[in-house]
């Protein structure tokens, strides 16, 4: 499917609409695919979703089956394998089973933490703005400022989640 704009003429997300969106979804894997197969902004859906606990579910369990769908197949290739043809002379001679080493290391790393890229960070200090007159600051210096205060909201947040 060619990416193109959605069509800003109004159109209604009704129910019917919000299936076909769920739908494309759970078979695209991407919200822009479906979005324009069904002809409808992000501004809609992210509305939607806002407001109908059960359409934002609906989208999660559509994103939930496209992952299974690649985790199924990963599966299939690394644990099943894959049959290939032996040619002899351009004649199929026989077949050999392959298996993918890296599918299967890939979905151990989805199973078991142990075999996942370890990845420490470490951060510490702590910054104090009360005494900062952020008026004052060079636009850029404001700018960077802004950039480490959000590092360190998110450094927080992520030890408080590991903290649960």
């Amino acid at each position: 499917m060619e990416l193109d704009r959605v069509n800003p003429t109004r159109r209604r997300f009704d129910a019917d609409r919000r299936a076909a969106y769920v739908e494309a979804l759970a078979r695209e894997g991407d919200s822009a695919f479906a979005r324009i197969e069904v002809g409808i902004t992000s501004e809609s859906v992210r509305k939607h979703r806002q407001k109908d606990a059960d359409f934002d579910q609906a989208c999660e369990d559509a994103m939930h089956t496209y992952r299974k769908r690649f985790i199924d197949e990963l599966v299939r290739r690394g644990v099943d394998g894959v049959e290939r043809p032996v040619f002899h002379e351009g004649v199929i001679v026989g077949h050999v089973t392959e298996y993918s080493d890296r599918l299967l290391l890939e979905h151990m790393k989805v199973i078991d933490k142990r075999y996942r890229n370890q990845v420490d960070i470490e951060l510490g200090g702590h910054i104090q703005t009360t005494d900062l007159q952020l008026d004052k600051l060079q636009p850029e210096s404001r700018v960077l400022l802004e950039q480490i205060l959000e590092i360190e909201a998110a450094a927080n947040a992520r030890e408080a989640e590991l903290a649960e």
